[in-house]
């Protein structure tokens, strides 16, 4: 009974593992399954790729197989032309401390008239709690003019 256990946990634990890793992608699996795409390329744009890295005059398509879809695009059109913007969100966690809360706090002595313990409510004293909130945050950002790489930032916030 017990290998049973054991077993249907190994086997639950390999199935959650493989889908947690089918939801995130990574340039190695992007070009997988693109290589027709990739070999296009020359060797050193090929190398920046793999790292999940973007260079100035990158492609739509070369952006795409090192950073994979955006969670966001937007389109301004200006007077010097249409940009589009390429938004990859991040997300952190933040704690905070609550507002204090007034609590009483108990507190005990010996009462050599009883012989024992009591436990005596002291005043009130202020209390915190902690709390947890989950922020995203625009962890890179690709700019192109005529599909081409214009601008790009990367931000390291994780706190």
């Amino acid at each position: 009974m017990m290998n049973i256990s054991k077993s249907a946990f190994v086997v639950c634990a390999l199935i959650v593992l493989m889908l947690a890793s089918a939801c995130t992608t990574t340039p190695e699996r992007r070009v997988a399954t693109n290589p027709e795409v990739f070999e296009q390329f020359d060797q050193e744009t090929q190398q920046k790729i793999l790292a999940g890295e973007v260079a100035i005059g990158f492609t739509p398509e070369m952006t795409y197989l090192a950073l994979g879809d955006p969670d966001r695009k937007v389109t301004r059109t200006s007077k010097e032309g249409v940009t589009e913007r390429w938004i990859y969100l991040g997300y952190r966690s933040r704690t905070y401390l609550t507002e204090p809360y007034w609590s009483p706090v108990y507190d005990w002595y010996y009462d050599p008239h009883r012989g024992t313990y009591v436990r005596v409510r002291a005043p009130l004293h202020p209390r915190h709690r902690f709390g947890s909130i989950s922020e995203e945050y625009e962890r890179a950002v690709v700019s192109f003019r005529d599909d081409r790489v214009v601008a790009f930032e990367r931000s390291d916030r994780r706190r």
